[in-house]
């Protein structure tokens, strides 16, 4: 669940009228300090994210209002100036909450056991929440090995004369890392089950949203078919669809989207620049660690086919923290290439991406690299570093001679 408020405040911008629907969230906190408050956020019917919130009156908040239409909503407690924090701490929680009147009840420092009546989709999330919840359990001892794991392979690193044993705690690693694959592959096999079974649920839908970085886009297309018309035009069904046309209209074949943008110096660049050249677009972040482990490598390919017609234009994800994605470049040494972001604005009513050179292209997963010909066709699309031989092998094919 670590990831489902960075996936919430994704789905901030829908396309398209949605249906308005009226809620009432109210409930009652026990071990209450003085000056509490407690904050929802959610969905408004015309996309934008809206954050609401009061002061607590013996425990008990009440909130009502218009949203668009069932959804995961954000809830936190806080005393003093309210700060948005991460779903991993023990004052937040994401419930489902149904159009209608919604009742929930618990301990203010802790929402992680909160109970929640009057919400049918809540029910449905919290029997699926139950199996990844025994996963993660199982999980916990492979997690305690690869910590101590890591620790000791950080000192060892220190220590120039120790890389035997530098080798030997990495073999480790990988195989622990084999395990939490494992563990992976049940969470995906139980969202996909879920969603395959209720195909009239919005947490399927929501489910289907958190799965689009690890599934190809044919299946994404086949559960999406299956649902109902009520899911397929609630907010996350709808969110299903604009990615799945983002990720049709940039797959191999078609023309690549004609971005207009400034690069990390104010110049203005555009793609249509780079007429008559091969351009691989490397979409990544400062803080996607594979990402920058991968950059020696696309070094290296750089060298070896710029003056053969290849540019790198690299898209960073990084509008929110422009200093991080400059000093990443810094260190990196990618400075010999094109830099610029993805074009995501940051507003008080939520994420605009309107303008990501992201989203035009479907991007779910970082690092992902497109190849585009000097025709302006896409002619490769890598995810993960997985790919990475792939790429090398196009390139080669196209500009090896």
């Amino acid at each position: 669940m670590k990831k489902v408020f960075l996936l919430l405040s994704l789905v901030c911008v829908t396309c398209g009228a949605v249906a308005q629907e009226h809620f009432s969230l109210s409930g009652n906190f026990v071990n209450v300090p003085a000056n509490a408050n407690v904050a929802i956020a959610y969905t408004l019917p015309n996309g934008n994210r809206k954050v609401d919130s009061c002061m607590l009156n013996n425990g008990d908040f009440n909130f009502s209002g218009i949203f668009s239409g069932t959804q995961m909503i954000y809830m936190t407690t806080y005393t003093g100036k309210f700060e948005m924090a991460g779903d991993d701490q023990p004052n937040v929680v994401n419930i489902f909450v149904d159009p209608g009147k919604v009742v929930v009840d618990g301990d203010f420092r802790n929402l992680k056991g909160l109970t929640v009546n009057g919400s049918h989709s809540q029910k449905e999330f919290e029997l699926l929440d139950a199996r990844y919840k025994a996963i993660q359990t199982r999980a916990q001892p492979a997690l305690a090995v690869y910590r101590k794991l890591n620790e000791a392979y950080t000192l060892a690193k220190k220590d120039s004369t120790q890389k035997k044993l530098q080798d030997s705690l990495q073999s480790q690693m990988h195989f622990v890392e084999n395990q939490f694959e494992q563990f992976s592959n049940e969470f995906t096999k139980n969202g996909i089950s879920f969603i395959k079974s209720h195909p009239n649920s919005y947490v399927s839908a929501f489910q289907l949203l958190v799965y689009s970085s690890r599934l190809p886009i044919d299946t994404i297309k086949n559960y999406y078919g299956h649902f109902t018309s009520q899911i397929k035009n609630s907010t996350y069904g709808k969110e299903i669809r604009k990615n799945i046309d983002a990720a049709e209209a940039s797959t191999i074949g078609k023309p690549a989207f004609a971005f207009a943008t400034v690069d990390i110096n104010g110049k203005s660049i555009a793609l249509a620049d780079f007429k008559n050249k091969y351009v691989l677009l490397d979409f990544w972040a400062s803080w996607c660690v594979p990402c920058r482990e991968s950059t020696p490598h696309l070094l290296e390919t750089y060298k070896k086919y710029h003056s053969k017609g290849m540019e790198v234009i690299a898209i960073a994800d990084d509008d929110r923290t422009r200093g991080a994605w400059k000093k990443a470049v810094a260190a990196d040494g990618t400075f010999v290439w094109h830099n610029v972001l993805r074009g995501m604005v940051v507003t008080k009513k939520g994420m605009d991406v309107t303008n990501s050179i992201s989203d035009k292209y479907g991007v779910q997963v970082l690092p992902t690299k497109v190849l585009i010909n000097p025709e302006g066709i896409i002619i490769g699309r890598y995810r993960g570093v997985e790919d990475a031989a792939a790429l090398d092998k196009k390139l080669e094919e196209v500009l090896g001679n």
